[in-house]
């Protein structure tokens, strides 16, 4: 039995692709004409995608975190190389919502915690999930390769007997992560990308980043250079900003200049709320180095 995910089009010109892997694969979509094949280009900035997946709900997809070892990163693929890997058909784009049957989804946004929580909760995820980027903001948080690769060994003690489940693992972003992390990270195969949380903005963010273009800046060059993607949970902490600006105050102050410093670094806006940052990665064209910027929005 598949998964079946409800989704809603931003522009009348997006082309969605139905894939039904045999193995946990990852959704395609492009905006290429109809049946034209051409390769396609890199993913800047892309919206994390919600989903309602039942029988397990409210799970994340993001269109720029596929780990494959034959193409790297899933947006750099080729088309016709997907079409070989995967059964592939395009789906009717004459309605804005569209029907996918999902046969063993990914889950791109999860927290599995420690302890007593980690073995309440992985059961859950890995009965429907094949494979899962794993949320840092542990306390004390995952900030170095290391802890992640034992944060990782922690989670596959916990898996129940024969469980394929695949923990993706994060780095959580601070002040003084260094390049040298960054490329251990890499160098891992385990380790696929890197959180941003504001200090302050949610739970367990006590340690997060508070000089994005500071002390962090030269993490986020060797990250562009390694292909590392940047998962951003997106809000300021300025307590004279009203709490429904905050994503909008944190595109315009962070992420906007941050796209413009550093074109080549991947950007993933996790659980995105407002129009404003639909409107923002939507802005963010071909043009700005030679980069797709894609958004994408679910609805369900």
């Amino acid at each position: 039995m598949g998964y079946v995910v409800n989704f809603l089009n931003l522009k009348e010109k997006l082309r969605w692709y139905t894939v039904s892997p045999p193995s946990p694969t990852p959704l395609r979509r492009c905006s290429s004409t109809v049946g034209k094949q051409h390769k396609a280009r890199p993913m800047q900035v892309a919206a994390a995608v919600y989903a309602t997946v039942s029988p397990h709900r409210k799970h994340l997809f993001s269109p720029s975190l596929w780990p494959s070892p034959s193409y790297g990163y899933g947006a750099r693929a080729h088309l016709s190389s997907i079409r070989n890997r995967t059964s592939i058909s395009m789906a009717a784009s004459t309605s804005p919502t569209q029907e996918l049957t999902i046969t063993r989804p990914d889950d791109w946004h999860l927290h599995l915690r420690e302890g007593d929580v980690l073995a309440a909760v992985l059961p859950h995820s890995a009965r429907h999930f094949g494979r899962a980027i794993v949320m840092p903001n542990l306390k004390p948080p995952v900030t170095t390769t290391a802890r992640a690769l034992e944060y990782r060994e922690e989670i596959l003690r916990a898996l129940p007997p024969g469980s394929s489940f695949v923990p993706l693992m994060t780095l959580y972003l601070t002040d003084g992560t260094s390049p040298e992390e960054i490329k251990l990270a890499k160098k891992s195969g385990v380790v696929f990308a890197v959180k941003l949380y504001p200090a302050g903005a949610t739970t367990n963010s006590q340690d997060g980043v508070t000089d994005i273009f500071g002390k962090c800046l030269p993490v986020l060059e060797e990250m562009a250079r390694q292909e590392m993607p940047l998962l951003v949970h997106g809000e300021v902490t300025d307590p004279h900003v009203d709490t429904f600006d905050r994503e909008k105050v944190f595109i315009e102050k962070i992420l906007a200049p941050l796209v413009q410093k550093l074109p080549q670094l991947k950007i993933v806006m996790e659980h995105i709320t407002t129009m404003d940052a639909v409107n923002f990665i939507e802005s963010c064209k071909e043009g700005v180095d030679h980069y797709n910027h894609i958004a994408l929005l679910c609805l369900s």
